[in-house]
């Protein structure tokens, strides 16, 4: 049974608290977070961390693996706090994005997190990987003789970025451009 405490968080910072993620979300409002539905893989007691719905990561420094993976749970996620025995990272868009800016990608990151995790992946957190590095690197904006283009291989792309309306407003008038 896993179950933690949330630490409360500063007046400034509840003003930033996304509402989108629905009543049975884990977030930092000092409420218990309760991930007793989560089952543990048989494994369990060999594998060095959890990973939370609220995409906070769990990992156990006394692990005879952590050594292994400090590296990969550093590049994916943010350090929220490290204890002497229970490191706490939290996955968020700015650090997935580095971790694909090193060269892993979606699939590489949520096999590990299976692989090294006590619990099956949650399956917003396996969502939320892919809504985030999916999309990285995909448009790259390019200054040609002081003007802007905005470049893409994806045909999906090119034509959601020719639909928005700033993008429409600041086309010079040659086509694609």
């Amino acid at each position: 049974r896993v179950v933690v405490k949330a630490a409360q968080k500063d007046d400034a910072e509840e003003d930033n608290v996304d509402e989108s993620e629905g009543e049975d979300s884990d977030d930092d409002t000092g409420q218990i977070k309760d991930w007793s539905d989560l089952p543990l893989k048989p494994d369990h007691a060999s594998r060095p961390l959890y990973v939370g719905r609220d995409k906070h990561v769990f990992v156990e420094k006394f692990s005879p693996f952590f050594r292994f993976i400090e590296d990969f749970i550093i590049a994916i996620a943010e350090p929220v706090s490290r204890c002497e025995h229970i490191h706490e990272f939290e996955m968020t868009q700015h650090s997935l994005h580095a971790a694909v800016s090193i060269g892993l990608n979606s699939e590489d990151i949520i096999r590990k997190l299976e692989m090294l995790c006590k619990t099956r992946l949650p399956t917003n957190v396996e969502t939320f990987i892919r809504s985030c590095t999916d999309v990285y690197g995909k448009v790259k904006m390019v200054i040609v003789d002081d003007s802007f283009f905005l470049e893409t291989s994806s045909k999906s792309i090119y034509e959601q970025l020719s639909a928005d309306e700033e993008i429409c407003r600041a086309k010079t008038g040659r086509e694609g451009q």
